[in-house]
């Protein structure tokens, strides 16, 4: 367990800001909320809207992409950007739950 761990952080996965805060989020939940209400927090539409947002205000502000001249914008990859980060977030937050879970059954 600690090796893979250690391996988290050394290839820099762990440093995403996307998944920081999903791990961050995840612990937050895991350790305030019960198995019943994190349920009800994930089955609703808000959650991943408001992921939704703070991963498209991370991918229009701090990592944008230019197209190749370096004049306006890729659309397409910053909406590319925008899905994995909501991606990243909500698994991270699910992986972090599952870690307090895990650490709180031993």
């Amino acid at each position: 367990m600690f090796k893979g761990l250690k391996a988290l952080f050394t290839s820099g996965a762990i440093w995403n800001p996307m998944v920081l805060t999903g791990v961050v989020f995840g612990l937050w939940l895991g350790i305030k909320f019960d198995g019943e209400q994190i349920s009800e927090i994930y089955q609703n539409y808000r959650l991943y809207l408001l992921a939704l947002i703070v991963a498209a205000a991370y991918n229009f502000t701090i990592k944008r992409v230019y197209k190749a001249g370096g004049d306006e914008l890729d659309w397409g990859a910053i909406i590319g950007h925008t899905i994995t980060s909501v991606i990243k977030m909500v698994f991270s937050s699910l992986l972090a739950i599952s870690f307090i879970v895990l650490i709180s059954i031993t």
